[in-house]
């Protein structure tokens, strides 16, 4: 296969800039994320914060599952034909304001024709956060609509303004709530849903007069988009899915009394989502990726992509062992130390961060060499590992040992993820597992240029 015509080259000292870039600016969005997620945790408490784990549970799992895949193809037809954005997305919002009301009536369905066992669930009597929370699933639903519609634009740096805006938001209003209305849990659910309706009217607001939202639906082309994008969503949800799957195993493991149960379940989730809230940085990478090798030559895009894989796994190792040593003191000051059992959790988990951080590389070399159904076979049977190694874990392990025995099922199910992965990576790259995992001198020397990227970004925003 011959190589594109750009020079191999300036195609990757392309990639790490744009590495770099996309670097800098998921560390400046997710500053105000790690700033609410400290006030949310100081200001609830362990067990609180173990209660809100499990409301937003609801909404994660509408989120992850209720496009079936359409938005990912609207952003593939609306990216190569814009005249179709418009019947595209008034049939998204449509269909996500149905299909939310539907998720509404399935969890009130599941609430009070299952007492007991949702109590086993969430922990807590109290209906009244989860009926609340429910009000953003078609919110949530509608928004992707809009998202879909600016992604196929291209307008990635509006988007991420948007972001910005509303997390913002949300801390404002969350802090209101708290020291004004004197809310806890529900100043949380609160200012979730206002900043939700705040994305929906800011995303809606960006596409206002750039697409046509007066007529009526297209069934057929939104046929089309679930077609294009149900592999894609499979691929995804098979990675998104291992939080709530493991949350639900370990709420119905628990044994003990449901004030220290949900003081687990908090300490399990803060650090998962420490890992989460890294791997935009790790996988800053393989996001600047994804449109350099599509459409480049299978074996240019093979050498660009054992580069990235080989990079990302430097800069995960690095991060997550320099993030173990310190952790201690960090959540100690950042935290306190009601929650110093986060550490012991995140330092068996932190292995998981390097193999995600990998199979985000390698998920979009997959990605772009049209393989998802390979992404979700893998990361299908990763989750099932993860939920077999924890059932046998919790009958095996002392009471008490839960929180670990989950995180550590969590590492075992990255692995096995990753190991499925890997040999499929290298296959359609026509590279060798050393290729791409082990550093060269020359990765080595490339890192030295970072600091140069660095600048030059600065010099181009100013």
């Amino acid at each position: 296969m011959t190589l594109p015509s750009e020079n191999p080259t300036d195609k990757g000292s392309s990639l790490a800039r744009d590495s770099v870039g996309t670097t800098l600016t998921n560390i400046g969005l997710s500053l105000i994320g790690v700033v609410t997620w400290i006030a949310i945790a100081r200001i609830l408490g362990p067990q609180w914060r173990g209660a809100l784990a499990l409301v937003m549970l609801a909404p994660m799992i509408v989120l992850r599952t209720g496009t079936f895949g359409f938005d990912q193809g609207m952003v593939v037809l609306g990216g190569s034909d814009r005249k179709v954005l418009g019947p595209l997305t008034r049939t998204g919002v449509t269909l996500g304001l149905l299909v939310g009301m539907v998720f509404i009536g399935l969890l009130l369905g599941f609430m009070y024709g299952f007492p007991v066992t949702f109590w086993k669930l969430s922990q807590i009597w109290l209906p009244y956060p989860f009926l609340v929370i429910s009000l953003v699933f078609p919110i949530h639903l509608m928004t992707i609509a809009y998202d879909a519609a600016i992604y196929a634009e291209d307008r990635i740096a509006a988007r991420n303004t948007k972001e910005l805006v509303v997390n913002a938001a949300m801390l404002v209003i969350f802090l209101f709530s708290v020291f004004v209305l004197h809310k806890l849990l529900m100043a949380v659910v609160l200012a979730y849903i206002a900043a939700n309706l705040l994305s929906l009217a800011y995303s809606a607001m960006l596409v206002r007069g750039r697409i046509d939202l007066e007529g009526g639906m297209d069934f057929s082309l939104t046929a089309q988009a679930i077609r294009l994008g149900f592999p894609i969503y499979l691929a995804q949800l098979a990675t998104y899915i291992m939080l709530p799957a493991m949350l639900i195993v370990l709420s119905f493991s628990l044994p003990g009394e449901p004030t220290e149960n949900l003081k687990r379940i908090a300490f399990f989730t803060m650090a998962y989502q420490m890992i989460d809230r890294i791997l935009p940085v790790t996988r800053s990478v393989a996001f600047a990726l994804l449109p350099k090798i599509t459409g480049a030559g299978e074996t240019f895009a093979g050498e660009l992509a054992a580069k990235a894989s080989r990079h990302t796994f430097l800069a995960s190792l690095g991060l997550f062992v320099v993030l173990v040593i310190f952790m201690h003191p960090i959540i100690s000051i950042l935290l306190g130390f009601r929650y110093i059992a986060v550490v012991g959790a995140f330092a068996i988990m932190a292995p998981a961060g390097v193999a995600m951080s990998l199979v985000g590389v390698w998920s979009a070399h997959l990605l772009a060499m049209h393989r998802p159904l390979k992404i979700a076979w893998a990361g299908i049977i990763g989750v099932v590992a993860a939920l077999v190694c924890a059932g046998i874990g919790f009958n095996v392990a002392p009471s008490g040992r839960e929180v670990l025995v989950a995180s550590a099922s969590v590492v075992i199910g990255s692995f096995v993820n990753a190991g499925f992965l890997l040999p499929a990576f290298c296959r359609e790259g026509g590279i060798t597992v050393s290729q791409a995992l082990v550093p060269t001198f020359s990765d080595l020397r490339e890192w030295r240029r970072i600091p140069g990227f660095i600048i030059d970004i600065l010099r181009r925003r100013r």
